[in-house]
């Protein structure tokens, strides 16, 4: 075996269910995307909508063998048939909660001259999937306490993977590694504040903890200083994004035209959601780090943004499904790849807020209007396209501010605009 193969070929697990051992001579993943298609009368276009990620499926071979064979086939059986989730360890794909899924059953075979050994097909589906909301209590309800739980799980997590008591090297490799996170988090409050022109204390409070570093670095018994620090500068970034839109959220905006009110409240709710979208992937495109402190420093911005932004997320407000949709679906890869990246105490409480959250957007985007494509025979003024589409000239000025019409009175034909479906 060539080192080049070597270097994969010990990366793969031992395959368990339920901690019953098996081998995986074979497996098979399935996922997508699931959604619509929408094809309209009279017109040669369609468009499709999203509804979110398919359920993640693995068809696995499993064989138990040995003298033992039997013992470790029943006691295979059993926790098949134990019912609900329980601890997969796939062969290539790692740990994760999972079960047999209903309906699909498994499959067994022997046979005489395989001696000592069972085969068996299993269809799992992993179980971290969205749960249906309660009569009594919301998505939008939970995730604060749900954020609230991940920060103290990552703030303790990091306080007790930092430690500055080497070598002079590691403090000064520390202070790079704090000056690189205040620089990246200045950055994107910059792009924030200079957006939505809201006063806030974000950079004051990364002065502060840049002029404190060194004293803090030199101090490992108070290294939750540093953390509660960019914790703090975190929330306010995202804080302020929760503020304005929240302020828009609360304004009665009519959805079906209401001229150039609505055009403006419309356009400023798509800002921030952008904004917001925007800041959480620039969070997370800190390096892995270079060093232990430096990766659990780097570790926890990423996690602590996301959490911060998740409420951001609730409070903010979304013009149409596929704005909330795909807020939601970022979110989602976010999340999960920072629950997959840490330990089971994040794992856990990192998967309970992107289930919440991803209810909560889900069940926002189904009071949202759809966003269509439609495209003009030939270049008519916006007037006579709302006229047309929604008996309302008014509603030209939502149409105008959507797509950056630049004259108002000459909308290119031929060429597709966004427009809120009127189906």
């Amino acid at each position: 075996m060539t080192d080049g193969v070597r270097v994969w070929f010990e990366r793969l697990n031992a395959g368990s269910f339920r901690g019953v051992p098996f081998t995986t001579p074979m497996s098979e993943r399935t996922g997508g995307r699931r959604g619509v298609t929408h094809e309209y009368p009279g017109q040669d276009d369609h468009t499709t909508q999203d509804l979110g990620r398919m359920a993640t499926r693995f068809t696995v071979t499993a064989v138990v063998v040995g003298g033992d064979y039997d013992a470790d086939r029943d006691a295979l059986i059993n926790a098949l048939e134990a019912g609900g989730p329980g601890t997969l360890v796939h062969r290539y794909f790692g740990t994760m909660d999972a079960e047999v899924e209903p309906g699909q059953p498994y499959r067994v075979i022997e046979t005489q001259d395989q001696g000592g050994m069972a085969t068996f097909t299993i269809q799992f589906i992993r179980s971290s999937k969205p749960k249906f909301p309660s009569a009594v209590s919301f998505p939008r309800d939970r995730v604060p306490s749900k954020v609230n739980d991940s920060l103290l799980t990552s703030i303790a997590k990091a306080v007790n993977s930092i430690d500055t008591s080497g070598v002079e090297a590691v403090r000064s490799d520390m202070l790079t590694s704090i000056s690189t996170a205040t620089a990246i988090l200045n950055e994107i409050n910059s792009k924030i504040s200079g957006a939505i022109a809201t006063p806030n204390q974000v950079a004051g409070a990364i002065e502060s903890l840049g002029n404190a570093a060194a004293t803090l670095v030199a101090t490992p018994s108070r290294t939750g200083e540093i953390i509660d620090g960019f914790n703090a500068i975190n929330e306010a970034i995202f804080d302020s994004l929760g503020k304005v839109g929240a302020a828009l959220s609360a304004q009665t905006v009519e959805r079906d035209g209401t001229g150039q009110s609505a055009a403006d409240a419309q356009t400023e709710a798509r800002k921030i959601v952008r904004l917001l979208r925007s800041a959480l992937t620039q969070s997370q495109g800190l390096g892995t780090g270079a060093n232990a402190n430096e990766i659990a420093l780097f570790l926890f911005l990423k996690q602590s943004a996301a959490a911060h932004a998740a409420n951001a997320a609730v409070l903010s407000p979304y013009d149409s499904q596929d704005s909330a949709i795909s807020t939601r679906d970022q979110f989602d890869d976010v999340l999960e790849a920072i629950a997959a990246a840490g330990d089971d105490d994040i794992y856990r409480t990192y998967t309970d807020l992107r289930v919440e959250l991803s209810n909560h957007l889900t069940i926002a985007a189904g009071d949202l209007p759809l966003l269509v494509e439609f495209t003009p025979a030939r270049t008519l003024p916006a007037l006579l396209i709302a006229h047309r589409l929604y008996g309302d000239a008014t509603r030209s000025e939502e149409i105008i501010a959507r797509n950056n019409i630049r004259n108002p009175c000459f909308v290119s034909g031929g060429y597709p605009i966004r427009v809120i479906s009127n189906a």
